[in-house]
């Protein structure tokens, strides 16, 4: 199908993307929109066509279209899952009362990079309140010089990763790559460790050479 749309309420998003059998979409509130193949593997980023407000659901009953271009001489099907952001719902759990200990570690959301894109992407990551964390780092796909900025201080690892290369670095400063056998390629160690997260908000920022469907993947670890 090509050029789905979502109405809610009266309010339009439209998508311009053709989309092959089990290929799917997720956007998030604050517009971003990825194209993901059957195999879950990034094919694009898409930024929604919108002539209002973002779609905002209401209290009560809220009325919610699908359409799209369908394809010729078939029949096309799609599966639409609305999920709500916002404020939580309900009472949070006290702090005394959460096992933290049994939350030690913290995966982020893994970061994709692609030749189509701009070879910088900048985030943030955020601590808990009152914590520190150190950070573990993995990149895998094929990238030339990989460049990890935390809170403006800059780690080069001086490698070139080919397709089904991994970077893997646990202890803040020595790195190893491996290969899809898992079998290790090469070592190095950063000048300088990577430093403690502070409790909350730390800016993050990646650049790496000639992208080809790099991913990042932080690991936040608690110290005790």
């Amino acid at each position: 199908m090509k050029n789905p749309s979502l109405t809610v309420n009266g309010q339009k998003l439209s998508l311009p993307v053709a989309l092959k059998s089990g290929d799917f979409l997720e956007i998030e509130p604050a517009g971003d929109c990825v194209h993901y193949d059957d195999k879950g593997d990034l094919l694009a980023r898409i930024r929604p066509a919108i002539k209002a407000d973002w779609p905002v659901l209401k209290s009560g009953e809220n009325a919610v279209e699908f359409d799209c271009e369908k394809p010729i001489g078939m029949s096309a099907r799609a599966e639409v899952t609305v999920n709500t952001a916002g404020m939580p719902i309900g009472t949070p759990t006290s702090r005394s009362s959460i096992g933290w200990k049994c939350l030690a570690r913290e995966y982020e959301m893994p970061r994709w990079i692609t030749a189509r894109e701009d070879a910088g992407h900048s985030w943030e990551i955020s601590v808990r309140p009152g914590e520190t964390a150190r950070v573990e780092l993995e990149l895998s796909g094929g990238m030339d010089t990989p460049i990890l900025t935390m809170n403006g201080q800059a780690f080069r690892f001086p490698v070139t990763l080919k397709a089904g290369h991994k970077l893997v670095c646990r202890d803040q400063r020595h790195w190893a790559v491996f290969d899809a056998k898992r079998a290790q390629v090469t070592e190095g160690e950063l000048v300088a460790p990577l430093p403690i997260l502070q409790s909350g908000s730390n800016r993050i920022s990646f650049t790496c050479g000639a992208p080809d469907r790099a991913l990042v993947k932080l690991v936040k670890v608690y110290e005790p």
